[in-house]
């Protein structure tokens, strides 16, 4: 595939700034690190006409994280990873998120339970309003585990550095509501155990279903070739500025498990 020209990566990086407010010198330092960045990258990585979401996430990577977002309320995030481009090691997926966020993650190579480092990405968390409207990214950078005797059950830990204006959304919101909480020192661990439906597109929740949602006891995601019903555990926390969410699905982890694997994160 053709590579963008220098004019295309610009109407590109304009286009994306419109939306996280990019002054025209950040404009242009993104533009330069993007067009070394795919030099470098050229032998192992084809950035093709139409791709527009490569080149957004490689802006927010040199940003580092965006600092405001359009006018509204951010109501889906969403991200995508490709497996073509997994990290095959704990330490260089750290020392990823470290040229990104300015600070390395606290991270585990393995933990007593058995679940080790499996492959890392880093990825553009995507905002959106009610309407589907873009409202720019975010990044982050996702540590995936497994235990080899249970090969088919993930945990995944996320850390990124969501923008000041979707964390004063979430204050206001209340998004830790209803969350359990226990401490790792002064640190203090926000758990949940979620109850998720997953529907095809042309398909329809059931009244019952609907007025879960709305009770907030069940979570409706459209978009799967199938209707799925999955539990989702979680551990999220604060630490010198980063956003850490431990997760798992459908697994054989209670909240409780994931908490020892946190804490031994953050220790």
């Amino acid at each position: 595939m053709k590579e963008l020209k220098d004019e295309e990566i610009r109407k590109t990086i304009q286009a994306f700034g419109d939306s996280i407010f990019l002054g025209e010198d950040d404009s242009e330092r993104i533009f330069q690190k993007i067009r070394l960045r795919t030099e470098e990258r050229r032998t192992v990585m084809r950035i093709s006409r139409g791709k527009k979401l490569a080149l957004a996430l490689a802006a927010v990577l040199v940003i580092g994280s965006v600092s405001a977002i359009a006018a509204g309320r951010v109501a889906s995030l969403s991200s995508s990873t490709d497996l073509k481009e997994a990290i095959q090691s704990a330490e260089e997926t750290a020392r990823e998120a470290g040229s990104i966020f300015g600070i390395t993650p606290d991270y585990a190579e393995a933990f007593e339970n058995g679940y080790q480092f499996d492959r890392g990405f880093v990825t553009a968390v995507e905002m959106a309003d009610e309407n589907g409207v873009s409202m720019g990214a975010y990044p982050e950078v996702q540590f995936d585990y497994r235990n080899p005797e249970q090969a088919a059950e993930e945990v995944f830990l996320n850390v990124a550095n969501p923008p000041e204006a979707l964390r004063a959304q979430w204050d206001a919101e209340g998004v830790q509501k209803g969350k359990k909480e226990t401490h790792c020192g002064d640190i203090t661990l926000y758990t949940s155990e979620d109850q998720y439906l997953f529907l095809p597109p042309d398909e329809t929740p059931t009244e019952e279903e609907t007025a879960l949602e709305q009770e907030g006891k069940l979570f409706i995601s459209y978009g799967t070739e199938t209707r799925e019903e999955r539990v989702f555990r979680s551990v999220s926390w604060e630490k010198n500025g980063l956003h850490y969410l431990l997760s798992s699905y459908d697994s054989g982890l209670a909240v409780s498990d994931l908490v020892e694997m946190a804490e031994a994160i953050i220790k």
